[in-house]
């Protein structure tokens, strides 16, 4: 947790004050020297006709029991020794999967359950000859979502499948049903982007939960399918929701039936949101564009949110900027171990 005092929001307030007046000069300098070669045309200049796009964070308090899980799992990494930058990748990466949804990791499938349940595998047909100490190795790779799929999937192992009230068990997915359900109520149509394709898998569990329609496209939806659900979302008024997983969705795609973007998990590279923001905020548009960012309160999504808020204000200050893909190394870095106080 980042208490409001953290030595993370003093760090970050004195790195602030001390770099503000170089960075300025630096920017300036950089701003001159541009300034003969370059000419940048941006969209609010040039298609001055299309609506607004508004733009809103949303903090999620985490679910009480996600909020223990977070605190355990973050006071186990500040133990950790951190030193090359791959694993500060980690750390922010398993720190991100928790703040999003506790069944992206493996808690509830304890060693002993996973025991049990490679026993009971051995009965299977396609399983019948295998060895259950192997299975069980594979299975303590899994995250509790994964396994509850594959509890799903075989009968021997069907008692092991989770409730639904741990499916739908995180900070944000009590918020997202609310949103979805005031945004239905007025006639708004729904785009929500993940980083995760697990993270959509859980949030169609929501989807049919609420019984609300959806198509959905990622990665691994085939090229020839793609144009097909595009179509038929903006062709149905009565499909409220398009899943999309952030990177596959970010380019080359018209989805202008849509007014609400809700961004469930934010990318460190701040541009990959905007490009997936701009799927909804285009030609074509006829209503203002809400779009709303999704950060679960106190977590590390906190620290992306600042540093991606830092890029987006020194991409503005220059003349034209482009964000690159590597945003992890040193900045977050340096967020990220002042943020666990080390």
């Amino acid at each position: 947790q980042l208490p409001k005092e953290s030595k993370f929001s003093v760090w970050l307030q004195k790195s602030h004050e001390e770099q503000s007046r170089f960075e300025r000069d630096r920017i300036s300098q950089a701003k001159l020297i541009m300034k003969p070669f370059i000419l940048r045309r941006v969209k609010s200049e040039v298609l001055k006709q299309l609506p607004a796009k508004v733009e809103k964070v949303e903090y999620c308090p985490m679910s009480e029991k996600q909020e223990v899980l977070y605190q355990n799992m973050f006071k186990k990494l500040k133990t950790t020794i951190i030193g090359e930058k791959r694993e500060l990748c980690n750390v922010m990466m398993q720190l991100r999967k928790m703040a999003n949804h506790p069944l992206l990791h493996r808690q509830y499938y304890t060693t002993e359950k996973l025991k049990a349940m490679s026993k009971l595998m051995l009965k299977e047909p396609t399983h019948f000859d295998a060895n259950a100490v192997l299975i069980q190795e594979d299975m303590e790779a899994m995250s509790d979502f994964e396994l509850h799929l594959l509890c799903k999937q075989f009968s021997s192992i069907g008692s092991y499948q989770l409730e639904t009230e741990l499916l739908l068990d995180s900070g944000k997915f009590h918020l997202l049903t609310e949103l979805l359900a005031s945004h239905k109520n007025k006639g708004d149509r729904v785009v929500l982007f993940s980083q995760f394709t697990m993270m959509l898998d859980i949030v169609e569990v929501l989807m049919r939960h609420l019984k609300h329609r959806y198509v959905r496209l990622d990665g691994s939806t085939p090229i020839a399918d793609r144009i097909g659900l595009i179509d038929e979302y903006n062709t149905d008024p009565d499909i409220f929701v398009f899943l999309l997983s952030t990177r596959a969705g970010g380019l080359g795609i018209n989805l202008t039936s849509a007014n609400i973007v809700i961004l469930h998990d934010i990318d460190c590279n701040p541009y990959n949101d905007k490009q997936a923001e701009d799927r909804c905020h285009r030609v074509g548009q006829t209503k203002t564009v809400q779009v709303k960012k999704l950060i679960s309160k106190d977590s590390i999504e906190a620290i992306m949110l600042q540093l991606g808020q830092r890029k987006l204000k020194l991409e503005q200050d220059m003349t034209a900027a482009e964000g690159g893909e590597g945003t992890i190394p040193e900045d977050m870095a340096s967020l990220l171990k002042a943020s666990l106080g080390l």
